[in-house]
This record gives C-alpha cells, sequence and structure tokens, in this order.
C-alpha cells in the first residue's frame, strides 16, 4: 500500500511508510522466530523419540 504524497501530507506519509516498514520487520522477526521454535520442538521429539 502507498501513499501518493501531496506537499501537504508529506510527514503524514513518511509516518505511513515507516509504519509499514516496521511492521514488515516486526513480522519477518516473529516469523522466523517461530520456525527456530518449530525446528528445536522438531529435534527435542526427534532425541524424546
Amino acid at each position: 500500500m502507498k501513499l501518493t504524497p501531496t506537499p501537504k501530507n508529506d510527514w503524514a506519509s513518511d509516518a505511513w511508510t515507516q509504519a509499514d516498514s516496521a511492521a514488515s520487520a516486526t513480522a519477518l522477526r516473529l516469523y522466523s522466530l517461530h520456525e527456530q521454535v518449530e525446528i528445536v520442538e522438531r529435534v527435542s521429539v526427534g532425541w524424546a523419540g
């Protein structure tokens, strides 16, 4: 989603762009964390089984 900035709401669209990239980075971090947890669980189950 991209806002087309006009001189009047330039700062607002900048804020939106920064919020968008921050949200993407957070989602990516959560996703990779979730993947790591799954890998650890798989290893643990393999050891226990």
